[in-house]
């Protein structure tokens, strides 16, 4: 037994060293290509310091925010300035403040965090899977299109303030999934402290990402309700179910205090930027949220194609911002598609609808859902699409490497990993260039060096001083 025991130990901590060298290959590049190669873990960004000065004001329970941080992007109320961004990212930084470290920018650091908890928690999802099935290449593969394509690599353009809440929520997101997965493959639904855990990570995320929020607490519910079915264990649900009422209440308050109503979580009317008029108008009459624009909202960000023209009277009716680039998630991360394809048709065969994937997959939809039904198109939201997708394509996986996969599979696989990785980078490139988040130099020097290679005429004069830098009238092809 103690043979074993010793044994035991020795294959988590080589696990935990794995995962550490895996994680290293995806924050040393992304660092690099977030910073954009000067590594200042303390340069500023815009709308740097807000969460700081929001941290500072908690502390005397006091929701506004400075109007010279947040500037255009506040909300006008009763005499104060408001911003609309989840908390959690200020609640990080209370150690910070506190310590009088209030004027140094950490955004830059708390993106890398986030994005490396998002990146290392699916790597211990695809462990879950591997150390289950037959290990062989389909799960190599899926590894590296993990460190090297999707949003965490086409949304590395700067760490400003829009980015910071999209990256927490999809990494407290990611943590939901592996606990609950963890508890699933251990053949038992989520319970005692690994619910409670749960119930804690739907309560952060509610306060950092509302509709990733809401999909994690809709999860959470069915898992409460199964582990309240087992009539002798009702009682280990009461620490989960005290810290999602907890998680609720603390959103509820953070509204309250903001816009004067507990399951209000933003008031567009009354954002400071006079040229939201239009966005406002939108919103009126079609709604913040409506499902009537799903389906569009959906062909939009998967197929990444120009339809402002064809679609223009529609696009304009229906939503108030359109922000580029525009990006082809389909081709971002098509390996992950075609998994989450493989995974879905593996959950109908097994017809287990009560199984702790499902439950996830349904509650991570949720909030793609409210998602693609807002009334903005904007690649960062893109962001919030990963959660299904990645639990249907961790399925999609289990279910390949059961059986060792045709050689034809295999290459087939590994020629989608590597365009999803070519698509993600051209993807930064071009959100570098048109991002306001990123400095004019940067954007700049990108659009000089590239600009040539894809349209090789004469620049006109003074293009590199309009905005976007990289597309003019003479120029304007696959960008």
């Amino acid at each position: 037994m103690g043979c074993l025991g010793r044994l035991g130990r020795s294959i988590r901590a080589h696990a935990r060293a794995n995962d550490l060298l895996l994680l290293t290959l995806y924050v040393l590049p992304a660092a690099a290509l977030l910073t954009n190669f000067d590594f200042n873990p303390f340069a500023a960004e815009q709308y740097g310091l807000v969460f700081n000065d929001m941290a500072l004001r908690l502390t005397h329970w006091d929701f506004s925010s400075d109007p010279r941080l947040i500037r255009g992007e506040g909300f006008g109320i009763d005499g104060k300035v408001y911003a609309y961004f989840g908390i959690f990212p200020a609640l990080l930084r209370l150690p910070l403040v506190l310590l009088g470290g209030g004027g140094l920018q950490v955004a830059r650091i708390s993106c890398l965090l986030a994005l490396g908890i998002f990146v290392w928690a699916n790597i211990r999802i695809a462990g879950l899977v591997i150390e289950t099935a037959e290990k062989s290449r389909l799960s190599t593969i899926w590894i590296v299109s993990l460190l090297y394509s999707g949003p965490q690599i086409y949304l590395l353009s700067s760490a400003w303030i829009f980015h910071e809440p999209e990256f927490w929520g999809a990494a407290l997101a990611a943590l939901f999934n592996l606990f609950a997965l963890k508890a699933g493959a251990a053949g038992h639904w989520p319970q005692d402290r690994n619910l409670a855990v749960l119930a804690l990570l739907a309560g952060l995320t509610l306060l950092t990402r509302a509709p990733a929020g809401m999909g994690l607490y809709a999860a959470l519910s069915i898992f409460i309700l199964m582990a309240l079915g087992n009539v002798t264990a009702w009682r280990h649900c009461i620490p989960a179910i005290a810290l999602a009422i907890a998680g609720l209440a603390a959103a509820a308050t953070v509204n309250q205090a903001r816009w004067g109503d507990p399951l209000v979580f933003a008031r567009m009317d009354k954002q400071i930027i006079a040229a939201s008029s239009h966005q406002i108008e939108v919103m009126r009459e079609r709604g913040v949220l409506s499902p009537s624009r799903i389906p569009f909202s959906s062909f939009y960000y998967l197929s990444g194609l120009p339809m402002k023209e064809q679609f223009a009277a529609y696009i304009d009716r229906n939503y108030g911002i359109v922000e580029g680039p525009r990006i082809p998630i389909l081709l971002a991360s098509p390996h992950a598609f075609l998994l989450a394809g493989y995974g879905c048709i593996a959950l109908i065969r097994s017809r287990r609808l009560a199984s702790v994937p499902v439950i996830l997959l349904m509650g991570q939809t949720l909030g793609a859902l409210l998602v693609l039904s807002f009334s903005s198109l904007t690649l960062r939201y893109t962001i919030d699409l990963w959660g299904a997708l990645g639990v249907a394509a961790l399925v999609g996986l289990k279910s390949l490497t059961e059986s060792p996969p045709r050689r034809s599979k295999t290459m087939l696989m590994a020629s989608l990993a590597a365009l999803g990785i070519a698509v993600s980078l051209l993807t930064l490139v071009r959100y570098k260039i048109t991002a306001n988040g990123v400095p004019n130099q940067v954007r700049f020097e990108l659009s000089r060096q590239i600009r040539p290679l894809i349209c090789p005429t004469k620049l006109p004069t003074g293009t590199l001083r309009t905005w976007p830098p990289l597309i003019t009238p003479s120029c304007p092809p696959f960008w």
